[in-house]
C-alpha cells in the first residue's frame, strides 16, 4: 500500500491547456510562440500601433492571472487574463433558447393599434421621396461621420463627393447591381466605378461576395485597401500618406445578393424589378428571400461595359427607368 501511495505522489500532475484572448498591437501581428506565461508575437517592422482593441486567441498552460506579452523580441506589456471565455457564448445561447421555449408572453391588448401604426410607418418608408432622402442621408453620414473616424484611426484617408439633389433615374422598386470580385483586373473594376460615379446618380451599386483575405480585422483592412484602390481618382495616390479624392461609387459586401440572383461568375450585371421590402424587414439585406420580394430580374455575365450590359437587358425588360439610365450613360 505504501508503495502505491509513493507511486501516486511521484506521478506528474496534469496541466490543462486553456484558451485565452490577449491584446495585440496590430492586426498584422501573428503568434510566434508561448513559453509558459510569456507570449511572443511577430509584427511587421514598420507596424503602426492600431488604436482599436485587438485580440488574439492563444493557448496557455494552467490558469495564469497575468501574461507577459512580447513582440519582435521586446517586452510590450503585462496582460491580465480575462476570466470570461468567449466560447461560452454558444452555451449561453442554448440556455436562452431553452428558457424561451418555456416562456409564455401575455396577450398584447394594443396589438391592433401597433399594427396600424406599423402600416403608417411602412407606407412612409416605401415613399419615393423618403427613399431619396435616405439615400442622401447615407452619403452624408459616410462623409461627415464614418470617414473622419476611419481617417483618425489611419484606416481610410479619402474624400467623398457631395451628392447632387436630382431626380432618380430608376423607379423606386428597380435595382441595378454589378457583382464583382477582388480577383478581377483592377482596370476593369475602376472602369465600372468611374461609370457608376459619373453618370448613374448613385443608383448602381457594386457588390462583393465577401471581404478580401477572409474575415476579422485583417480582412477588414485588406478590404478597405482594395476598395480604396478601386474608387480613388488617382491610382498612384498613397492613402496612407495623402488625402486621396475618391469616386462616389457604392461598394457593398452582400453574399445573400449573390445567392438571390444566382450569380456564379464575375463581373455580372443584374437589373431587378418589383423589389419590395416586407413589413418588419426594413433593416434586412435586399438579398433576403424571406424579407424582400422581387418580381423579376435580368442578368448579363461577362467583361463588358455597363452601358453594353444594360442595353442588352433593356431589349427584354422594356423599362422606362432603365431607359433613362442608359441615356445617362451614353
Amino acid at each position: 500500500m505504501k508503495y502505491l501511495l509513493l507511486l501516486v505522489l511521484l506521478m506528474p500532475v496534469p496541466c490543462f491547456a486553456k484558451h485565452v484572448y490577449v491584446d495585440i498591437p496590430s492586426a498584422d501581428c501573428v503568434l510566434d510562440s508561448v513559453d509558459r506565461y510569456s507570449v511572443y508575437l511577430q509584427c511587421p517592422p514598420d507596424m503602426q500601433n492600431d488604436p482599436a482593441i485587438l485580440k488574439l486567441d492563444v493557448e496557455v498552460e494552467g490558469t495564469p492571472k497575468y501574461l507577459t506579452l512580447f513582440y519582435n523580441g521586446d517586452e510590450w506589456k503585462k496582460h491580465r487574463v480575462a476570466t470570461f471565455d468567449l466560447r461560452t457564448m454558444d452555451h449561453i445561447t442554448d440556455l436562452v433558447k431553452a428558457a424561451e421555449k418555456k416562456t409564455t408572453l401575455p396577450t398584447n391588448t394594443q396589438q391592433a393599434v401597433a399594427d396600424r401604426q406599423a402600416e403608417v410607418v411602412y407606407q412612409r418608408y416605401q415613399d419615393p421621396a423618403y427613399q431619396e432622402h435616405l439615400r442622401l442621408e447615407r452619403v452624408r453620414v459616410q462623409k461627415d461621420v464614418i470617414q473622419p473616424i476611419m481617417a483618425d484611426a489611419g484606416m481610410f484617408t479619402t474624400t467623398i463627393e457631395e451628392p447632387e439633389v436630382v431626380e432618380s433615374l430608376l423607379a423606386p422598386n428597380e435595382r441595378i447591381y454589378v457583382f464583382v470580385s477582388s480577383s478581377m483586373p483592377l482596370i476593369t473594376l475602376r472602369n465600372y466605378a468611374a461609370d457608376i460615379a459619373s453618370r448613374t446618380r448613385g443608383e448602381v451599386v457594386m457588390v462583393m461576395r465577401g471581404m478580401v483575405g477572409g474575415f476579422l480585422l485583417k480582412g477588414m483592412k485588406d478590404t478597405q485597401k482594395f476598395v480604396q484602390k478601386v474608387i480613388q481618382y488617382d491610382p498612384g495616390c498613397d492613402g496612407n500618406k495623402d488625402t486621396c479624392p475618391t469616386l462616389a461609387t457604392g461598394i457593398q459586401i452582400d453574399p445573400e445578393l449573390f445567392v438571390r440572383y444566382s450569380v456564379d461568375r464575375v463581373p455580372t450585371t443584374v437589373f431587378a424589378t418589383g423589389v419590395s421590402v416586407k413589413k418588419g424587414h426594413e433593416t434586412r439585406t435586399e438579398g433576403s428571400t424571406d424579407g424582400v420580394d422581387v418580381d423579376d430580374y435580368y442578368l448579363i455575365a461577362g467583361d463588358y461595359s455597363l452601358l453594353s450590359n444594360l442595353e442588352q437587358i433593356q431589349q427584354e425588360a422594356h423599362s422606362e427607368g432603365l431607359g433613362r439610365m442608359i441615356s445617362a450613360l451614353q
